[in-house]
């Protein structure tokens, strides 16, 4: 009966130093490549330095004040001082209206812009009888124009409120400055100069944002040729997605940071070439 026992405990013994030896194989493992990725290179080297930095915006532009006119009871539009193109100064008059549930109240009531601009839009004509809440009027003021765009959460690491702009449109340069952030909404919102009212709203242009001075881990810029990520191998076999957020010119900055590395491993899609 004692061999019998002996014999099925030294059984649970090769079984369960069977189950660890598997376990273990298993988690250390390293990762492979699948079957359509490859490794370009082991030894990229990567820098950790400070450099000026560029962030490539494009846009359509918009005038960076616009105010809607409404009025806010049953009227009847009396007068209009303007026209459509017209320019003009905060405060000034641009017509009247009679309030139409005061029976008997015949004062009419001004018109007035809050702000200095372009008329863009008049949207009813006099003698209309107009329900409460109508628009009539637009304003737009493009002493400056805005450039409202989204931006990867990785760039808001380098991004900063005063940061200065240049954008081209039709080889002509227009300098801005970065306005306001809003991370939580991945939005950047730059101001431009519109010397002499020069440019409209509603044009597309294309440019940098200026980052100066940044410290950060840098690839040559060539590696992202073709694409803004990049896929790397790290030396313990950790496979993770590179994102480009700023280039110099011959280096690109990436994100997230790695401080610690010297050589990274580029995987790349194979190519298919079986026809």
């Amino acid at each position: 009966m004692g061999t019998v026992s002996r014999s099925i405990t030294i059984r649970i013994l090769i079984l369960f130093s069977g189950v660890v030896f598997i376990s273990c194989a298993k988690k250390q493992k390293p990762l492979q490549p699948t079957e359509y990725e490859t490794t370009v290179m082991d030894s990229v080297p990567l820098y950790h330095l400070r450099r000026n930095v560029k962030i490539p915006v494009k846009g359509k532009l918009k005038a960076w004040q616009k105010k809607e006119i409404f009025l806010s009871d049953s009227s009847q539009l009396l007068s209009l001082l303007i026209e459509e193109g017209d320019f003009v100064k905060r405060g000034a008059l641009l017509g009247s209206f009679w309030r139409l549930p005061q029976k008997g109240e015949y004062t009419p009531v001004d018109i007035r812009t809050p702000i200095s601009g372009v008329v863009t839009l008049i949207k009813h004509r006099l003698g209309s009888r107009l329900p409460p809440g109508s628009k009539i009027l637009e304003v737009e003021n493009d002493d400056y124009l805005l450039l409202q765009i989204r931006m990867p959460q990785a760039d808001f690491s380098i991004l900063r409120a005063g940061q200065k702009v240049a954008v081209n449109y039709k080889r002509q340069l227009l300098w801005g400055f970065v306005e306001r952030l809003e991370q939580d909404k991945g939005k950047v919102n730059i101001f431009l100069k519109n010397n002499l009212h020069k440019y409209a709203a509603g044009i597309m242009v294309s440019g940098y944002i200026l980052c100066p001075n940044v410290k950060g881990d840098f690839l040559p810029a060539y590696y992202f040729n073709t694409s803004d990520s990049l896929k790397i191998w790290l030396d313990d076999y950790m496979a993770f997605t590179l994102i480009r957020c700023g280039t110099t010119d011959s280096l690109s900055l990436i994100y997230p940071p790695l401080p610690d590395q010297k050589y990274l491993k580029i995987i790349k899609k194979n190519l298919d070439l079986s026809y």
